[in-house]
């Protein structure tokens, strides 16, 4: 029903968010009910479900201090038992994380990244993130890939002005209902959901958020949600009038619902439809990335090469070519750019461009492997071997971790 994170059902490509999801939930429910009845078979379910879920996507690291805050809404004593229990599901849990960082392409990056930045920006995008995430799954207007923060990263901007204030009225609500049990257990639930979130998006290297990293998260507010109309609908029982006029409401809303994420179901019908949607609605994203990710989706479609090859559409070319150009406008150096324009004039039959193009990302960054292996893999395509092994070996004296894509591309 919720059009925030469709591709999860659109494509399969993202279908470990369902798996993830599930078992998650099934984790959830299973503890809850080992909290009532001490069933050592629950307590076994409980870490296998939870392991399960995290083997399908790592945002779910978060779940043994979820255990915790269970523990504190059920007014479980800690005892003994208790600890031994709580490391029983924390050990296999925090290896498998560990190994997942240690394995993640990008997660380095993003540590790296985090600690070059100021506490006061941290602080402020937290906060910025924190709301806009909030406020997404209540209003889930227009949704797009990625929105950026606004810039500067300064309190004087009103839009983190705003964020401090949602997160001071936020917590002036915890405290003011702090005898209302379940209400403080799902806001607590909701900020641990989302600080693995928070943590990577705010980092230079991906400064942005999105709609799509609610999908764990909201978990805990559809639950939350669900308790306060099913609560609603029950103290209405006495008033007919106004309890059908409740389902009424009710009904509309998810069938509002519904309507958006049949939208948003087109606009994940391909790349070429997600980034075009992503550049129409959102143009404060624009950058380098979103240019070049939109030229090459259409790159990845068969028709499209097709028509490249038989060059008789020159504008419909450009055109996809212009997408190229505008990106190494933003970002001159943009390796991934100008290996596009190489294929593209590759299928135009241009060979001399391609190879222009191919040798460009190595003039900018000598050292790099990557623009070697390019350019290598390119004359190999071209029928000359002696030179793409040339090229092959410089790029595995400046990365020996590329020896297996090149051995890879070398069998095929």
């Amino acid at each position: 029903l919720r059009p925030m994170r469709v591709e999860s059902v659109v494509w399969v490509a993202e279908r470990k968010d369902v798996l993830s999801g599930f078992f998650y939930l099934l984790a959830l429910n299973v503890y809850v009910t080992y909290c009532r009845h001490r069933n050592k078979f629950l307590y076994a379910l409980t870490i296998l479900a939870a392991t399960l879920s995290l083997l399908a996507k790592p945002v779910v690291v978060h779940f043994i201090i979820i255990v915790f805050l269970i523990d504190w809404f059920f007014k479980r004593s800690w005892d003994r038992r208790q600890f031994f229990e709580k490391a029983g599901i924390y050990l296999p849990l925090a290896l498998l994380s560990q190994i997942t960082f240690n394995i993640h392409p990008r997660a380095t990056m993003f540590m790296a990244d985090f600690h070059l930045q100021a506490i006061g920006e941290k602080i402020l995008l937290s906060c910025w993130g924190y709301v806009f995430y909030l406020k997404s799954f209540l209003l889930p207007i227009i949704s797009v890939l990625f929105h950026r923060p606004p810039q500067p990263i300064q309190l004087s901007d009103p839009a983190y002005q705003m964020s401090v204030v949602g997160i001071a009225f936020i917590i002036g609500s915890l405290i003011l209902f702090r005898q209302k049990r379940l209400y403080v257990f799902f806001i607590i639930f909701l900020s641990l959901s989302l600080s693995i979130v928070l943590l990577f998006p705010q980092t230079t290297y991906a400064l942005r958020v999105g709609h799509r990293h609610m999908y764990i998260p909201s978990i805990g507010l559809c639950i939350f949600l669900g308790v306060v109309c099913t609560h609603t609908y029950q103290k209405l029982e006495s008033h007919c009038f106004w309890q059908r006029g409740y389902t009424c409401l009710c009904i509309f809303l998810v069938l509002t619902l519904m309507y958006k994420t049949i939208q948003q179901t087109h606009v994940w019908q391909n790349s070429i439809s997600l980034w075009r949607h992503q550049l129409r609605h959102n143009p404060q994203t624009i950058s380098a990335l979103l240019y070049n990710k939109l030229g090459a989706a259409y790159l990845m479609d068969e028709t499209v090469r097709d028509r490249i090859k038989q060059g008789e559409d020159h504008r419909f070319i450009y055109q996809i070519m212009d997408y190229q150009f505008k990106a190494l406008a933003i970002k001159p150096d943009f390796a991934s750019a100008y290996y596009d324009l190489a294929r593209i004039y590759l299928l135009m039959g241009d060979v001399d461009k391609s190879i222009y193009f191919t040798q460009q990302p190595i003039k900018l960054a000598p050292k790099r492997a990557a623009g070697y292996y390019h350019l290598g893999k390119l004359y190999l395509r071209l029928k000359e071997p002696e030179k793409a092994m040339a090229l092959f070996h410089q790029a595995r004296i400046l990365n020996p971790a590329s020896e297996r894509e090149i051995h890879r591309l070398l069998v095929q």
